[in-house]
């Protein structure tokens, strides 16, 4: 009877720790995600003159000078707000909400970016009222620098809302219609200029670009949305294999991705695109991007291009080692930049191998708040270990 109970004892015992453990694991767990998300939270304005309440501050540079000027598009909010909503099921309630809370508030800024016309489609910059480039007093006030609505934001903001199938396939149609035009696209190789895969802007003056990282973008909201695919979503997965496959995406990013450029940003789209897809056709070329990855990881030193690159093999199950510490990251955010706009994007194609390799005339665009939900990517996707040390930049992040 004694030996019973002294069994009985030592199980309960046993259990006990086994919970206490996992609870600690659990609330460590849970303090590593709020440590980097909280960081985020901080981020978000609260609302002041400059930044509308739910937006996340960006910073433009132009091209070869000094001075960073802060720059309050949407395109960054709804970056930061999918990232951190296609993270979601791996966390815990209490996490749960303070994403949503935070996607709550970014929602409230969209109706200022939505169409002037009361349309679809959303803008780059505020339209209601039109504040393009509002850290430039000059550019600001020229009504020829509007731009034109474009399919990048249209795609983050839809993906960011619950929104309707009948109104999900309205806003598919209307990045049809941009393919309808009869005028090739000047502005890449002779090879493409024909293709009938999604455009750039919902143009009707502005002139038409591809941008593979786009198309990368619309197709994500496409397989996000659960909509079928039809002709022109089929010619854009071709047209994006034409690119991978050729080379053009390493050698050629300002021309084949005028917006973005850099081959580990480009890399990421794919990666990322593959990832949601699982089309046989994307799959095909996951060898050729998994060894484009791994080549540029070597080369690279920008830690904000290793955790985008590092996240994309992960995506494609290809894991590998790393150990960044927060502080080392934040000094790399400053010389990294996302999104790039410039004015000769559309141009013939001599004219952007001529000044576009240069980068003359480039707008950079960087956003610390969407660079922190990468770090925090990064962090699921390859099931890091944090070691803390009590100071949030002192922190190590590796596997």
């Amino acid at each position: 009877m004694n030996i019973s109970t002294d069994k009985t004892s030592t199980l309960l015992s046993i259990r006990i720790s086994l919970v206490l453990l996992f609870l600690l694991i659990q609330s460590t767990v849970f303090s590593q995600d709020i440590h980097v998300l909280q960081k985020i939270d901080s981020l978000q304005s609260k609302g002041s003159g400059f930044y509308r309440k739910g937006l996340f501050p960006s910073k433009i540079r132009f091209e070869n000078r000094r001075k960073i000027h802060e720059d309050n598009n949407i395109f960054f909010t709804a970056l930061t707000i999918y990232t951190l909503q296609s993270l979601q099921n791996n966390f815990g309630t209490e996490v749960k909400i303070l994403i949503d809370s935070m996607a709550d508030q970014a929602r409230q800024s969209f109706p200022y970016y939505k169409n002037r016309q009361g349309g679809y489609t959303y803008n780059f910059y505020q339209t209601h009222p039109d504040r393009p480039f509002p850290s430039f007093r000059y550019l600001s006030k020229i009504k020829r620098f509007r731009l034109a609505d474009d399919l990048d934001d249209a795609s983050f903001l839809y993906m960011t809302q619950n929104t309707s199938d009948s109104l999900n396939a309205a806003v598919k149609k209307e990045m049809e219609v941009q393919t309808r035009s009869t005028k090739k696209v000047m502005s890449t190789f002779q090879r493409y200029r024909t293709s009938k895969a999604y455009r750039t802007w919902f143009a009707h003056r502005m002139k038409q670009d591809l941008d593979i990282c786009v198309m990368s973008n619309v197709l994500l909201f496409v397989y996000e949305k659960g909509l079928p695919l039809d002709s022109t979503d089929i010619r854009t997965i071709v047209l994006i294999k034409q690119l991978v496959n050729s080379e053009d995406i390493m050698r050629y990013g300002y021309i084949v991705s005028p917006h973005y450029q850099k081959s580990p940003v480009i890399l990421y789209h794919l990666a990322r695109l593959i990832s949601v897809a699982h089309n046989p056709e994307l799959n095909t070329l996951i060898p050729k991007i998994v060894t484009d990855l791994k080549s540029e990881l070597k080369f690279t030193n920008n830690q904000m291009e290793q955790i985008i690159l590092l996240s994309s093999l992960y995506r494609l199950h290809q894991p590998v080692d790393f150990k960044f510490t927060y502080g080392n990251i934040l000094k790399d955010m400053y010389s990294f930049y996302w999104f790039r706009a410039n004015p000769f994007s559309g141009s013939n194609v001599f004219f952007k191998r001529v000044m576009g390799s240069r980068g003359c005339f480039n707008f950079s665009y960087q956003s610390q708040a969407y660079y922190w939900s990468l770090v925090l990517e990064l962090q699921q996707l390859s099931g890091a270990k944090i070691q803390s040390s009590g100071d949030f930049l002192k922190t190590t992040m590796y596997q």
